[in-house]
């Protein structure tokens, strides 16, 4: 799964063409609203994963929880990032992470989920299967997101903005 704003940004063509080369048994559902929804649909419809990939549109912030705990692994290929608090929310949830190798990302995730070079499709589809199969790599994984998100809990960002304040 994934959650964002359906923009260039985010990248999510970039799954889409991931899926084609996936096993007919893998989903991906994708949460957000914007722009390239149009584009995304007739993607989707063009590739013939019209029963794989699901445009979930924009989700209330309330239900965001309960949507990551449908997933087994969070997929956030974005171009560019500022930070990602939607990587962070859904590795709070505990879900594996795979992230393309962008600066943000790379500190966010650090060696607590895979960083894949940038639009890799092979190395995006290798790890979606190792996941897909590996029950005890995905809950490992997932482990090690949750440990990491306590880190960008708002008592330790503001401890350590103010530590580095000083």
């Amino acid at each position: 799964i994934t959650t964002g704003r359906l923009s260039y940004q985010k990248n999510h063509e970039f799954l889409i063409n991931v899926m084609v080369g996936l096993a007919d048994n893998i989903h991906l559902a994708i949460a957000g609203e914007g722009e390239l929804r149009p584009q995304l649909e007739a993607q989707i419809e063009s590739y013939g994963l019209k029963g794989r990939v699901h445009l979930i549109g924009e989700i209330k912030p309330d239900i965001i929880p309960i949507f990551l705990k449908a997933g087994d692994v969070f997929l956030f290929p974005s171009r560019f990032e500022a930070f990602g608090f939607s990587l962070v929310e859904a590795m709070a949830s505990g879900l594996p992470v795979v992230v393309n190798d962008i600066p943000a990302l790379r500190y966010i995730v650090s060696d607590y989920g895979m960083v894949i070079p940038v639009d890799k499709k092979e190395d995006w589809m290798s790890i979606i299967f190792k996941l897909k199969d590996d029950l005890n790599s995905r809950y490992d994984y997932g482990q090690r997101a949750l440990d990491r998100s306590a880190d960008f809990a708002l008592k330790n960002m503001v401890e350590g903005y103010l530590e580095y304040a000083h």
